[in-house]
């Protein structure tokens, strides 16, 4: 079974040390996690990751709005 929380690490590392991924993880999550991660992911492990990075980098309430600013902020 995936550890999924550290999935979430990994690619939450990854969107804060690369602006490009923070942009394609705007963009489009899914695909985003699926390159980072490099791996197949179940539609259900991969909708746990995208919604743990969501949540990590944007807060619950914020959603992928509030990803989108919290993203910009980790870079300026």
């Amino acid at each position: 079974m995936m550890d999924v929380k550290a999935l979430i690490e990994k690619v939450v590392g990854k969107i804060q040390s690369d602006p490009s991924i923070a942009t394609e993880f705007t963009k489009d999550p899914k695909a985003a996690v699926l390159k980072i991660v490099g791996t197949d992911l179940t539609g259900d492990v991969l909708n746990k990751v995208v919604s743990g990075v969501t949540e990590k980098i944007g807060g619950a309430a914020g959603g992928v709005g509030g990803a989108i600013s919290k993203i910009g902020g980790l870079f300026g």
